[in-house]
């Protein structure tokens, strides 16, 4: 099980890079935040990203680490697994919906790549690949 910690300061682009020192956290932030703007390139709830993996879309799941109780998203990991999606944990559900720039918190995010944030998105990936699974 891999973690990645976001901030909670540095959701907004203009915020990140002055304050965050850890780039794959700014990436992902700042990959939020672009794709929050297009339609169909952010989900951010059980259901949806549990129908995006179904459908064999690939892209970039974080999960929230502090969800009780488990079993309600125990089941996504193996989804992306079976789908070859990468996926990372963040500690905490709050930090992740302030990544998002929503006050409530979020289990689980799915981000699909776009072409106005394909370089942090692709720096985003390759930084969660570096990270060593636990198993």
């Amino acid at each position: 099980m891999s973690q990645l910690y976001i901030c909670t300061s540095c959701w907004c682009c203009s915020r990140c890079r002055s304050r965050c020192r850890r780039r794959s956290c700014r990436c992902l932030c700042c990959s939020f935040s672009l794709a929050s703007t297009h339609k169909t390139y952010l989900e951010a709830s059980v259901k949806g990203v549990q129908k995006w993996l179904r459908k064999g879309m690939k892209g970039i799941v974080v999960f929230a680490g502090n969800v009780s109780p488990i079993e309600v998203m125990c089941h996504l990991p193996a989804l992306c697994e079976d789908n070859q999606v990468p996926y990372i944990y963040t500690p905490s559900r709050e930090d992740l919906g302030a990544a998002m720039g929503v006050t409530r918190g979020v289990l689980c995010v799915f981000v699909r790549e776009h072409e106005d944030y394909k370089e942090l998105y692709n720096k985003a990936l390759d930084d969660i690949k570096k990270v060593p699974k636990m198993y």
